[in-house]
C-alpha cells in the first residue's frame, strides 16, 4: 500500500491533496491545496458553477448538471474561503421551497405528467446532493441548510426513502410502486446525512443503510425504480454521480453501523479484487463529459479512483 500511496502523491494535485489529508492525515497541506485550486479542471468547474443553476434538469443522471459538479468540488475540499464559493452557494440557496428543500430548474416531460415547460422544483434524487454539497462547503450550520435537511429527513419510512417531489410536480412518481424504496434516493440521503455528525448514528441513517444492504441481498430478484445491481452497477466509475458499487460502498463506509454489515463487506471485496498487481484501480466505465480528468480513461489506472478505494479500506 505504501508504494500505491507514493504513486498517488505523484498524481494530479487534487489527488495529491486528498491523499495527504485523508490517507496520511496531514494537517498542513497548504502547498498541495494551492496546487489543487490552481488546477485547470478545478478552475473550470468553479467557473461553471458560478452560472447556477445552469441548464434545467431533464435527466437526473446527466453528468453535466451543475449540482453534480458542485458536489465534486465539495468533495475535493473547497470551502467558503475559496474564490467564488460563497457566491455559488448563495445562488444555490436562492430558491428555497417553503417546506425547506432547495429548488432547481427542471423540465418534466408531458408523458411523465409534467407540463413540458421549465419550472422550479425539487426531487428527492437531487435535493439531498445540494444540501450535502452546501454542508461540505461550509454552510453546515446555516438555518436554510438545516431546514432543507430536516424536511428531507422527515420523509423517511420504515423501508427508507421513497420517491418524493415538491408540490409543483403534482402526483409525479418515478417508475416504481408507491410504497417501494428508491435505491438512489436512499444513497443520496445517506450521503447527505454523512455531512452532519449528529445524524450518523440516528434512526434515519439506520433505515437507509438497511434499505441499501437489503437491496444487495435481493439484487437478483428486485430492481425498484429500475435501479439494478447487475453488470453496470459493478463497474468502477467516477465521479460519484449515479448508482454504482463505488458510490454505494463509499457512502456506506462513512457509517459505523454499515461497516460491520456482511453485505457491505461483500461489495468491498468485489472492489478489492479489481486491483491490478500494483494495487491500483482503473475506471471500467466513464462519463464522456468529464474527458480530461484522470478517471475518464479506461486503459490506465486512475489515481482518483484508487484514492477513493483506499479511503474506503482505511475506514475499515
Amino acid at each position: 500500500m505504501e508504494e500505491t500511496v507514493e504513486w498517488l502523491l505523484e498524481g494530479p494535485p487534487y489527488v495529491r491533496y486528498r491523499t495527504e489529508v485523508d490517507l496520511l492525515g496531514k494537517g498542513d497541506c497548504g502547498d498541495s491545496r494551492s496546487e489543487m485550486l490552481s488546477h485547470k479542471g478545478v478552475r473550470e468547474l468553479v467557473d461553471e458553477c458560478r452560472n447556477w443553476p445552469g441548464p434545467p434538469v431533464k435527466r437526473h443522471n446527466d453528468s453535466k448538471l451543475l449540482l453534480h459538479k458542485l458536489c465534486f468540488l465539495s468533495e475535493l475540499g473547497l470551502n467558503e474561503n475559496d474564490p467564488w464559493i460563497e457566491e455559488i452557494c448563495e445562488s444555490a440557496m436562492g430558491d428555497q421551497d417553503p417546506d425547506g428543500p432547495f429548488r432547481i430548474r427542471t423540465i418534466l416531460n408531458e408523458r411523465y405528467g409534467g407540463s413540458g415547460r421549465e419550472q422550479s422544483a425539487w426531487y428527492l434524487c437531487d435535493a439531498p446532493t445540494v444540501v450535502y454539497s452546501l454542508a461540505k462547503l461550509g454552510w453546515k450550520g446555516d438555518e436554510r441548510v438545516l431546514d432543507a435537511r430536516n424536511h428531507l429527513l422527515s420523509l423517511v419510512h420504515e423501508n427508507g426513502w421513497r420517491c418524493a417531489v415538491s408540490s409543483e410536480l403534482g402526483k409525479f412518481r418515478g417508475p416504481g410502486r408507491k410504497t417501494a424504496e428508491c435505491p438512489y434516493a436512499n444513497l443520496v440521503m445517506l450521503k447527505m446525512i454523512s455531512a452532519f455528525p449528529d445524524l450518523i448514528n440516528g434512526s434515519e441513517a439506520g433505515k437507509g443503510i438497511s434499505a441499501l444492504c437489503d437491496l444487495w441481498t435481493e439484487r437478483k430478484v428486485r430492481r425498484p425504480f429500475l435501479f439494478a445491481m447487475g453488470t453496470d452497477f459493478m463497474k468502477l466509475k467516477a465521479p460519484m454521480i449515479w448508482y454504482n458499487i463505488l458510490h454505494v460502498t463509499e457512502v456506506l463506509s462513512r457509517f459505523p453501523g454499515a461497516r460491520k454489515d456482511e453485505r457491505f463487506l461483500q461489495m468491498v471485496d468485489i472492489i478489492r479484487d479489481k486491483a491490478d498487481d500494483n494495487g491500483r484501480y482503473t475506471a471500467e466505465s466513464i462519463y464522456l463529459s468529464w474527458a480530461g480528468w484522470d478517471f475518464s480513461r479506461k486503459k490506465e489506472p486512475s489515481p482518483w479512483i484508487t484514492y477513493r478505494v483506499l479511503n474506503i479500506l482505511k475506514r475499515l
